[in-house]
């Protein structure tokens, strides 16, 4: 069942047998609350998200209708205005994700359905906070939210085996900067280790530490012998899902109410997940 109301303008330009009928549907507070299996069977989409990414700031879903008619085509007239009325749909479900552009991989089959990709911001190995490169896609992430009030945004973050020697190296200045010496490894000379253990609680305090090209080598065989928990990557997964709903919320004014923590994968590639919900009302 639907509810609602509705308002049509139509324009008709005539040339001979040949019709030009255009006509603009604006949907006044439409609410659907069956039929929902038939809209993802035609569409591929689930109603409510269809909706929530069609209606504007005023609550209205505005379907461009362009018919043409041609005598030689000699089609009746109710199937060329369904399928103009399907391609209305589709293209309001579609055009308002274009302000996250390669964010969100729209995807139209050629039966018509839609599936949207997960949208995904990479992230460093290792690394927590998102680059710079990531700024634009949260700039577009939150005008998309700003244009349909009816979205919501699920953020999980993603860490996996490309993190294991940044974690391992975190870990490393952990320690040194706990005090605590570093495991024992064959043939590592005594001084060695301790140049080793300086740079590391230097760049605990956030200076360069840097190594001569003997000493990083050592250092790389540190990183390599550490045993990184799962736990670690989950956690840096989790660091990553709040950097990014920090500058959704902090930077971009987003209602924390619309951006949703998922689950954290510490199984996946470093960065973070971003899938379309719709917003609790």
């Amino acid at each position: 069942m639907a509810k609602g109301n509705a308002s049509v303008t139509t324009e008709i330009e005539m040339r001979g047998e040949r019709y030009r009928i255009d006509n603009d549907i604006v949907l006044h507070q439409l609410d659907m609350a069956a039929g929902d299996s038939v809209f993802a069977d035609r569409f591929g989409l689930n109603l409510d998200l269809a909706l929530a990414l069609m209606r504007d700031l005023n609550g209205d879903i505005t379907l461009p209708v362009d018919v043409r008619i041609v005598p030689e085509a000699r089609t009746r007239l109710g199937p060329l205005v369904l399928a103009a009325l399907r391609q209305a749909v589709l293209g309001a479900i579609t055009s308002p994700l274009k302000l996250v552009g390669a964010a969100l991989d729209t995807v139209t089959g050629g039966d018509g359905q839609v599936e949207l990709s997960p949208g995904r911001i990479e992230a460093a190995p290792g690394q927590a906070q998102l680059p710079e490169s990531a700024q634009p896609q949260l700039r577009g992430w939150a005008e998309l939210l700003s244009s349909r009030p009816a979205l919501a945004l699920a953020v999980a973050g993603e860490a996996g085996a490309a993190d294991r020697d940044g974690l391992a190296l975190r870990m490393l200045v952990e320690r040194a900067g706990a005090g605590e010496a570093l495991p024992d490894l064959e043939d590592s000379a005594f001084f060695a280790r301790r140049r080793v253990w300086a740079a590391l609680q230097a760049r605990g305090r956030g200076e360069a530490g840097e190594l001569e090209a003997e000493d990083a080598a050592l250092l790389e065989r540190y990183v390599a012998a550490v045993e990184v928990p799962s736990s670690r990557f989950e956690a840096l997964a989790e660091e990553r899902a709040e950097a990014a709903r920090r500058a959704l919320i902090e930077e971009s004014g987003v209602d924390a109410a619309r951006v949703i923590p998922a689950p954290p994968r510490g199984d996946g590639e470093p960065g973070v997940r971003i899938e379309l919900r719709t917003a609790e009302p």
